[in-house]
């Protein structure tokens, strides 16, 4: 049994003297006996042991299924019998960036699928790399309120591209989302004005200092 899937076996112990024409499980969602009107698979064969695969099941749900064999007298029953499907991972998307500005911006993410059960937390990854490791990466996170959320992240380095993806946890664990990249905004330069020298009655001499450009490239610059 896994979250979307189980294997099920059965047996036609006998035929009772008239050949099978058809064998397989009936199952459904819940507890209830099920019966041919039911969901059916069949198996090809006539007696003995017999298997078949369900897919595309529900996760975290309990199913309930018996095997059943046909001949020329009527349709036979085995015993019902249930099973549970795990709890699957859950699924999560980075779905925008927002407010940028030199230290800060707004990352937005949603959970679109949630495994069989609610989701406990969901968050951010980010770094200025594009390996985003878990284990060392900085993070955002909190406890699950809806499947959209957002974080503000701040105190980051001007003019630098980050790397964010999101993520979301579950009784399962937890699954990542794509990343994605944005570069924060420069900052204005920092600038400094040179002493003036060589002053006549017509001309001085003076100039600056960039003392830091702010991140960004200088387009122009001068006196005024």
């Amino acid at each position: 049994v896994t979250s979307t899937s189980a294997v099920l076996s059965g047996t036609v112990v006998t035929d009772n003297g008239a050949a099978i024409t058809e064998r397989g499980f009936v199952w459904l969602k819940g507890s209830d006996a099920p019966t041919t009107s039911s969901n059916k698979v069949k198996v090809e064969g006539s007696t003995g042991d017999f298997t078949a695969t369900l897919s595309d099941l529900d996760p975290n749900q309990k199913y309930s299924f018996r095997a059943y064999a046909v001949n020329s007298k009527g349709i036979s029953y085995g015993e019902t019998s249930t099973f549970e499907t795990e709890v699957a991972l859950p699924s999560v998307e980075f779905t925008s960036c927002s407010d940028i500005t030199s230290s800060s911006a707004t990352v937005s993410g949603k959970v679109t699928y949630h495994g069989g059960e609610t989701v406990s937390e969901v968050g951010f990854l980010y770094g200025t790399t594009s390996d985003l490791d878990p284990s060392i990466a900085s993070k955002v996170k909190s406890t699950y309120n809806g499947d959209s959320f957002s974080f503000t992240l701040s105190g980051l380095t001007k003019a630098q591209d980050y790397y964010v993806q999101p993520f979301a946890t579950n009784s399962a664990g937890t699954s990542y989302g794509e990343s994605a990249k944005f570069t924060t905004l420069p900052d204005l330069p920092t600038v400094t004005t040179n002493d003036v020298t060589d002053i006549t009655d017509n001309s001085a001499v003076s100039g600056g200092v960039i003392v830091d450009d702010g991140g960004g490239e200088i387009l122009v610059k001068g006196l005024v």
